[in-house]
């Protein structure tokens, strides 16, 4: 692809998960570690999507392409890290995989509904624990 489309392509990285749950929360954490560490070009929003759910709708709707990073439960190695697409995601979530995942395949599907969908690309880890209480 040409980088001057690129350039002008929107691109959302987006963060999701639950800080309060130890590594669910792996995808917000990397985020706000990419704000603070890295300058991007004005095509490209890093943002901390949370658990917002179908909050991030106009976010997604307004992106030509999007990145999201979370914890995927896939019974692999701890920190093992995966690359998915979101029809990937929408086959093998489950509840106990995580709510807010449930939440951006509905979310997705959404902006399909709308015929804005943009490209989706899901970078997820291996949580090692969700347990908040358990040492970090």
């Amino acid at each position: 692809m040409d980088a001057t489309v690129m350039v002008s392509q929107k691109i959302l990285v987006l963060g999701v998960g639950n800080v309060l749950l130890k590594d669910e929360g792996l995808g917000v954490h990397l985020v706000r570690r990419l704000e603070a560490v890295y300058d991007f070009s004005e095509n490209v929003h890093v943002m901390d999507g949370g658990t917002l759910g179908l909050r991030l709708l106009d976010p997604i709707l307004e992106a030509d392409h999007v990145i999201v990073i979370d914890a995927v439960h896939r019974g692999a190695a701890p920190g093992t890290v995966q690359r998915m697409s979101a029809d990937d995601l929408s086959k093998r979530v489950t509840f106990k995989n995580s709510i807010h995942q449930l939440d951006l395949v509905e979310t997705l599907a959404y902006a399909e509904v709308l015929g804005r969908r943009p490209s989706c690309v899901i970078v997820g880890m291996e949580p090692w624990t969700l347990n908040p209480g358990a040492p970090a």
